[in-house]
């Protein structure tokens, strides 16, 4: 038995077994969830298993994603306005004067 894909994390692997009737399975928490003979069912099997079974997984990356992106635009404009302000000489009375 060969594993082609797997997931530790997701309790999730798909395997090929070259002597068994059904070829490729996909295997979840140790149980057989889907087996057949077509390589590209059983990605797809898997493919739609993984996504379910990540979900909650995905969507915490999103909002770590979304906050850290947030962070990039506020260090930017902080970057942006602290430069044009050290650049411009200021006139009458200093920077930002009367």
């Amino acid at each position: 038995m060969e594993i082609l894909r797997r997931n530790d994390r997701l309790g999730l692997r798909l395997e090929l077994d070259p002597s068994a009737d059904r070829r490729f399975r996909v295997v979840a928490d140790d149980e057989v969830v889907y087996a057949t003979n077509v390589e590209s069912s059983a990605n797809v099997e898997y493919d739609e298993i993984f996504e379910v079974r990540d979900r909650p997984f995905a969507e915490h990356r999103k909002r770590e994603q979304d906050f850290k992106v947030g962070e990039r635009i506020r260090a930017e404009t902080v970057a942006r306005t602290s430069g044009k302000a050290a650049r411009s000489k200021g006139g009458k009375g200093g920077r930002g004067g009367v």
